[in-house]
C-alpha cells in the first residue's frame, strides 16, 4: 500500500515517509491498481467500498500515468466535489415553513417581512431636501439628523432646492441606503428599530414600514437549502405555485424508474388524489401557494372538504356553512358530486344551504321559517325533497317543486319571501 501527497509525490509506507516541509492539504491513499474493465468489477466495487469508508465518503480516480488534469472525485456525501460546498440533508421537515428547521430564517415562515418603504419615507417627491421631502427629519424632535443631511448633500454638492424626483439616483441611494459618510435614512431607522424596549421607537419606526416580499426565499417560505433539490429540473418553490390541474399533470408526468416510483408511491397516489379532489370542487385556479386568509368563506371549506375527501374517514358528522360561496354555477355539479362521495363512505353531510341545485340533490331537508330574523325559528318543513306535503308554509319547498315565482308576478310582497326563504339546513 502506498501513499501519495497532493503534489503528486508518490511515497511507500514501508519504510514510514519522513513528514515533508510544511503540511500537505490532502493526502491521498492509494487503495489499488487495477485496469477498468467488466471483468474486474468486483474488484473495483471492493475497492471503491474500501474507499469510501477510509475517505469519509470520498473517492478519487487517477489515471495510471499520473495526469491530476484526467482524475475524477465521487462522493456519497451532500457536498460538491469541485467547491466542496456542503448541501443539508432533505428531510421532511427541510420542506415545512411550519417547522423551525424548515422555515426562512429571514422572514421566520411568514414569506414577507416589515420592512422600511422609501415610498412612505418620501412620500412627496415633489419637495426638495430643503422642503423636508425626507419625512422622518420633518419634525423638531429630529432636527438635528435634518442638519446633518443638509451638510452631508452641501459636501457632496446634492441640490437642496431640487425636488426629490430629479435628483440622480446615486444621490438618492446615498441619502437612503448611506454611503459610509453618512449613515443613510434607512440604517438609521434600523438601529432605531432594534431599540425595541422604548414605545417611541416602535411607534415610531412603523409609520415607514409595509409588508414585502422576503428577499432570500422570495416568498416561498422555506430556507434556501429547500431550494437546492429539485425534481424534473423544479424546486418546491415552482411546484407550489402552479394551479391544481397543472401540479396534477406535473405529478403524471413524472419520469421516474422503478425503485423510485416503488418508494414514491404511496406519496403519488396522496398527492394526485388530493389534487383531482380540488379540481373536482371547483378549485382550478388557485394556487396551491395561496395564503389561507385570503381565501373566501366557501374556498375554504372546499378546501376542507378535498383535505377530508383524501383522509378516507368514516362516520364523521360534517356540518358546511354555504360551501358554494363563491363557486360558479357551472361547478354546482362538481360539488354537489363530492358531497354525494362523503355521504356514500359512511358519513353524515350537513349543509347550510341557499342554492336550489344543491337542495334539489339533498336525501333530506329542514327548513327553518317561515320568514328570517323575529319571523323565523320553527321548522315549517322536514322530509325528503320529492313526497313531502308539509303545510304550505315551506316556500323553500314550493321553490324546489314549483320555481321561483316571476318577479312582475310576486310584487314587493313576493320579493320580500323569496328573499328569507331558504334559510334551512339541507343534510345529504
Amino acid at each position: 500500500t502506498i501513499f501519495s501527497f497532493d503534489r503528486g509525490e508518490i511515497v511507500k509506507l514501508d519504510p514510514p515517509p519522513r513528514r515533508p516541509f510544511g503540511r500537505p492539504k490532502n493526502i491521498d491513499i492509494v487503495l489499488d491498481r487495477v485496469e477498468m474493465t467488466e471483468a474486474r468489477l468486483t474488484r473495483i466495487h471492493e475497492a471503491v467500498e474500501t474507499a469510501y469508508k477510509i475517505g469519509h465518503g470520498f473517492v478519487r480516480f487517477v489515471p495510471v500515468d499520473g495526469d491530476e488534469s484526467k482524475s475524477q472525485r465521487y462522493t456519497h456525501n451532500l457536498v460538491c466535489v469541485s467547491c466542496g460546498r456542503q448541501f443539508e440533508d432533505p428531510r421532511p421537515i427541510l420542506f415545512s415553513f411550519n417547522t423551525p428547521f424548515g422555515a426562512c430564517p429571514h422572514c421566520r415562515g411568514f414569506g414577507n417581512r416589515m420592512e422600511f418603504d422609501e415610498k412612505l419615507i418620501v412620500p412627496d417627491t415633489r419637495r426638495s431636501i430643503r422642503g423636508r421631502a425626507i419625512d422622518p427629519w420633518s419634525s423638531e424632535k429630529f432636527e438635528y439628523f435634518y442638519d446633518q443631511l443638509t451638510r452631508y448633500c452641501r459636501r457632496r454638492k446634492i441640490p437642496l432646492a431640487t425636488p426629490w424626483a430629479d435628483l440622480p439616483e446615486k444621490s438618492k441611494r446615498s441619502i437612503i441606503d448611506g454611503d459610509g459618510e453618512y449613515v443613510g435614512v434607512i440604517p438609521f431607522l434600523e438601529n432605531l428599530r432594534e431599540k425595541t424596549y422604548k414605545k417611541y421607537a416602535r411607534f415610531f419606526t412603523r409609520k415607514y414600514m409595509t409588508y414585502r416580499e422576503c428577499r432570500q426565499c422570495r416568498g416561498g417560505r422555506l430556507r434556501r437549502e429547500a431550494y437546492n433539490v429539485k425534481l424534473a429540473g423544479i424546486d418546491i418553490r415552482e411546484v407550489s405555485s402552479m394551479t391544481p390541474d397543472r401540479a396534477l399533470a406535473f405529478a403524471k408526468g413524472l419520469d421516474l424508474d422503478d425503485k423510485d416510483r416503488q418508494i414514491a408511491k404511496d406519496v403519488l397516489v396522496e398527492l394526485e388524489s388530493r389534487l383531482q379532489f380540488m379540481l373536482d370542487v371547483g378549485l382550478y385556479y388557485l394556487t396551491l401557494d395561496r395564503l389561507t386568509k385570503t381565501l373566501s368563506g366557501g374556498e375554504a371549506q372546499r378546501i376542507s372538504l378535498a383535505n377530508s375527501l383524501g383522509a378516507n374517514l368514516r362516520d364523521v358528522l360534517y356540518v358546511l356553512d354555504e360551501p358554494s360561496i363563491g363557486l360558479h354555477p357551472r361547478d354546482t355539479g362538481k360539488l354537489v358530486k363530492v358531497l354525494a362521495e362523503l355521504r356514500s363512505r359512511g358519513n353524515t353531510v350537513v349543509v347550510v344551504e341557499h342554492d336550489m341545485d344543491i337542495i334539489r340533490q339533498a336525501d333530506h331537508i329542514v327548513d327553518m321559517g317561515p320568514g328570517a330574523g323575529d319571523f323565523g325559528g320553527e321548522i315549517v318543513y322536514q322530509g325528503p325533497v320529492n313526497g313531502g306535503v308539509g303545510d304550505g308554509r315551506s316556500k323553500t319547498l314550493q321553490y324546489v317543486r314549483d320555481g321561483l315565482p316571476p318577479p312582475e308576478a310576486a310584487g314587493s310582497a313576493g320579493r320580500r319571501r323569496r328573499a328569507v326563504a331558504g334559510d334551512g339546513a339541507v343534510g345529504l
